[in-house]
């Protein structure tokens, strides 16, 4: 077993030398992908890639990757998130419209794509979200960092706006 693979699990490995078997007839017999793809039963843009991956990084590149991300929802970036959360901290609590209306709100100011009332609900009401309620005030704090950093920027904007159109 070539030594790139020794630092993957045994399925990871299997299914790397499986996909090395598939484009094995490509790199070793001169067959083109056209034929050697259909025939293995896969997309010709997959077995396309599969190469591409191989010849750049070697065969611990046909392992599948896992995602960082697993198991979180992946239509609201990390900073969207964080402003979600923040606002959903606030006390009094906002109306999930109220909430949502705002979330919009900001994401068209970042040029983002607006999450769904679905996501931005689910974020809002997810347990941990809950839990941080419990928190001390200067904890929850670390979530509105996002929002209190833009709003420091547009004030020194504003300041500077000021300062030359009064000069």
């Amino acid at each position: 077993m070539p030594d790139e693979l020794a630092p993957l699990s045994e399925e990871a490995r299997k299914l790397a030398l499986d996909r090395f078997r598939i484009l094995k007839p490509h790199l070793e017999h001169s067959q083109s992908l056209r034929s050697v793809a259909p025939a293995a039963g896969i997309p010709y843009r997959t077995a396309h890639r599969w190469l591409a991956e191989y010849r750049r990084f070697g065969l611990a590149a046909l392992a599948r990757k896992a995602r960082v991300d697993r198991g979180e929802r992946r239509a609201a970036s990390v900073d969207l998130k964080r402003a979600i959360e923040g606002l959903a901290l606030q006390k009094p609590p906002l109306p999930i419209g109220a909430l949502y209306r705002q979330v919009r709100a900001i994401a068209q100011q970042r040029g983002e794509a607006v999450p769904s009332y679905s996501v931005v609900y689910d974020i809002v009401h997810k347990p941990s979200c809950g839990q941080l309620g419990a928190m001390p005030a200067i904890d929850r704090l670390a979530y509105m960092e996002v929002e209190f950093e833009e709003i420091a920027q547009r004030l020194q904007i504003c300041r500077i706006e000021c300062s030359v159109s009064f000069r």
